[in-house]
């Protein structure tokens, strides 16, 4: 083969790598472009990164928001980004109570909350104080709430208390027999929240809160679980760990099937038998 072949091979084949390297890695324009609430998380998650934290993204990070005089708004489709703390057994003993599993003053925590506070006011954000929840005011379901607000976008940064505990299961190696080590994980979230459009949740909310006859101004419904045309709900109060279960039935509006505010049990077979309710939907019935 001639020079002139040879280097005309070459560097085709060198455009063909960056033509593939180029669809590959280069930002494509039918990507979906961020909108403002997630820009600003992802700008945020990128000012975390130095925590070494794990950090996840979610869909729903669900929030809060009010305005004074008016009722309170949860928003089911806030996108949210999550902070997991891991906590060492041996911290367990000095920042958590042993009987009631919540946890007060945990350094890291602090440090989780600085960190977020400095990029929201360094991002244009001026914190809310009729949103936010300063910590250890003796609140059972959540010890953190800092809410922040920069024009249409609005957001909170919150942490519940209780710090969740899982079992996890190694094997490994001892005088040449596998032996299996069962330990304790335990671990505390921190979610950020943002939204800049609160039209679709007041529409969700609005409609729930009609149908289900709730009254109050810090009452939310969250879509648990959805099968066909019946849902299970969670309905939740604003900084309180109370939560009620709520079967129903989406025909034009919704129809209550079960309640256990009303039932302090779990609902009956017969009833959502009689309903043809999905067992995806009851999971156990009496």
């Amino acid at each position: 083969m001639s020079k002139k072949n040879l280097f005309t091979l070459v560097l085709f084949l060198l455009l063909l790598i960056a033509g593939f390297l180029g669809w590959r890695f280069w930002p494509r324009s039918d990507r979906p472009a961020l909108g403002p609430d997630e820009e600003v998380l992802a700008k945020a998650r990128q000012a975390l990164d130095e925590t070494g934290f794990r950090l996840y993204t979610a869909e729903t990070g669900g929030m809060w928001w009010g305005k004074e005089g008016e009722r309170f708004l949860y928003d089911t489709f806030a996108p949210g980004l999550v902070v997991e703390i891991g906590i060492p057994a041996a911290e367990i003993k000095l920042y958590v109570n042993s009987q009631t599993n919540r946890i007060y003053e945990y350094p890291k925590l602090t440090q989780v909350y600085d960190a977020l506070d400095r990029f929201f006011k360094e991002n244009g954000f001026s914190q809310n104080s009729y949103n936010s929840v300063p910590a250890k005011t003796g609140l059972e379901w959540s010890d953190y709430i800092a809410a922040y607000e920069r024009g249409s976008i609005k957001c909170n940064v919150s942490a519940s208390n209780e710090v969740s505990a899982t079992t996890e299961t190694t094997t490994v190696e001892e005088e040449e027999e596998l032996v299996e080590e069962i330990s304790k994980i335990y671990n505390i979230l921190i979610t950020t929240s943002c939204e800049n459009d609160f039209s679709q949740a007041q529409e969700e909310q609005e409609e729930f809160i009609r149908d289900l006859g709730l009254t109050g101004n810090e009452v939310g419904v969250i879509v648990v679980k959805r099968f066909g045309n019946f849902l299970s709900l969670a309905v939740v109060y604003r900084n309180s760990e109370t939560a009620a279960s709520v079967i129903a039935q989406e025909n034009g509006q919704l129809v209550k099937l079960y309640d256990s505010q009303e039932v302090q049990d779990r609902p009956t077979c017969a009833q959502m038998q009689k309903y043809q309710v999905p067992q995806e939907i009851y999971g156990v019935c009496r």
